[in-house]
């Protein structure tokens, strides 16, 4: 009984110090409630700053590049440079290889590219002479330099630059410099000495390196590149001046046409471009911008070291394996058709102001090297 008394005892005790309790716990939890609500509200205001901070994702760039050459071409000289602008950018421009006639006839990538079949070009300046007259200075005209070196020094000066860009924006592209490729020489069905010798030889040439053959007395024909190998086969053609033993191995020129003149380099080398763009180009954030200068400037010492060296490799095959001659012309000859392509730098730069400023750079760095008096 004592017992049962002293367990009610205690438990009334208890109770008694809960309600008593219970008042001022609540009025402490209160605060401390509210604390934490403010502290909460003030997070979330500071993440609302951040997240209005952050970047918008980078936005990437899926383009299309149509080469001039074929695949076998294209895909060796082209594919590094896609994947090198891919690492350069982070990954935000992506490039499709398109070959030789694919979208467009290559003589019209640049107004494909105004008109956004392509976002990007390779392409020869002298296609678009017409339009804008620099473009057969860009290409190179016949003997203006002598080695991939001279021809880079003088086609990227800034005032080079600044003409050919102003030249290519009027045909809504940006010019992304030039691109050394390869000697253009002659090779042919039948053994090539003498004018004599040429003259009876339909020769495939294009621009300003068609009027020269053709003041010399020699039908030419313009045929694209990709139908060349065809043209040998089926006799419309007996003669081209298309790059030199690399082009003759690689895409099978010696097999229908057993000689190449070797001292008649109609340029050293014939300088392509790529051409973006201009719309895009002018909106793109300028560290991609720089990404793809700096990217077809290697590309051009990439194929221009390529061409050397494959040069040297392609002779020894063409020779050895496929019975190929390399003839000379005869120095008399020789100085005939050298004067007759000097005679069209003139008309060149009768063209235009732009033209005629390029073409006085080219003479007078030609003085500088000592080919012009």
């Amino acid at each position: 009984m004592k017992r049962k008394r002293l367990f009610l005892l205690l438990a009334s005790t208890c109770l008694v110090l809960v309600l008593a309790v219970s008042p001022f716990m609540a009025a402490c939890a209160k605060p401390a409630v509210e604390t934490g609500a403010a502290e909460i509200a003030a997070l979330e205001k500071e993440i609302a700053k951040l997240e209005a901070a952050a970047p918008e994702p980078a936005e990437v760039y899926n383009w299309k590049l149509q080469v001039s050459w074929p695949a076998v071409t294209a895909d060796k000289r082209f594919t590094p440079f896609v994947e090198h602008v891919k690492a350069m950018s982070g990954g935000r421009i992506n490039i499709n290889l398109h070959y030789a006639n694919e979208l467009v006839p290559n003589a019209d990538v640049a107004y494909a590219i105004k008109d956004r079949i392509m976002e990007l070009g390779h392409t020869w300046p002298k296609y678009y002479g017409s339009d804008i007259a620099i473009g057969y200075f860009l290409n190179g005209l016949t003997f203006a330099w002598q080695t991939p070196q001279q021809a880079a020094i003088l086609l990227n000066k800034p005032e080079i630059l600044e003409m050919a860009r102003e030249a290519f924006a009027e045909l809504g592209s940006y010019y992304l410099g030039p691109v050394l490729v390869t000697p253009a020489k002659l090779v042919s069905t039948k053994p090539v000495r003498s004018l004599e010798d040429w003259r009876p030889l339909i020769t495939r040439a294009t621009a300003t390196s068609a009027k020269i053959v053709e003041s010399l007395g020699i039908s030419s024909s313009p045929l694209p590149s990709g139908e060349i190998y065809s043209a040998y086969q089926k006799g419309m053609i007996d003669a081209s001046l298309m790059g030199a033993a690399m082009y003759g191995v690689d895409m099978g020129y010696f097999e229908v046409a057993k000689y190449m003149v070797d001292n008649i380099p109609f340029s050293s080398p014939a300088v392509s471009t790529v051409l973006i763009n201009l719309d895009i180009w002018n909106s793109l954030p300028e560290d991609l911008q720089q990404s793809l200068t700096t990217a077809v400037v290697e590309l051009s010492w990439y194929i221009s070291n390529m061409v050397e060296e494959g040069e040297l490799l392609a002779r020894e095959v063409a020779r050895d394996e496929m019975g190929v001659e390399f003839t000379l012309m005869n120095e008399k000859d020789l100085a005939v058709v050298y004067e007759a392509g000097i005679k069209f730098w003139d008309e060149a730069a009768a063209q235009s102001l732009r033209a005629a400023k390029a073409v006085e750079m080219l003479k007078d760095w030609n003085r500088t090297l000592g080919y012009m008096k």
